[in-house]
């Protein structure tokens, strides 16, 4: 997973700038499950997709810890 942040560090800085942008214009809940998207789609490109329950889980944990609002509005990470 290290290797991510070392090789795919543009991909990672993307998903990132996206998601700013997108809650700057009031995207909400959705911008936060187009970044675990993109999130879940980088790790996986590189893990492969065993990564992708991990990473999708972490991130709505802790999207919903930090904005109560998308709890139960995100995807479920158990889905492919």
């Amino acid at each position: 997973m290290e290797q991510v942040g070392l090789y795919d560090t543009d991909k990672l800085i993307n998903c990132s700038t996206t998601e700013q942008n997108a809650l700057a214009n009031g995207g909400g809940c959705p911008a936060y499950d187009n970044f675990i998207t993109c999130l879940s789609n980088v790790y996986t490109g590189y893990c492969g997709p065993d990564i992708r329950l991990y990473i999708c889980s972490l991130e709505v944990d802790g999207i919903t810890g930090a904005d109560k609002t998308c709890a139960g509005k995100l995807q479920d990470c158990t889905k492919p």
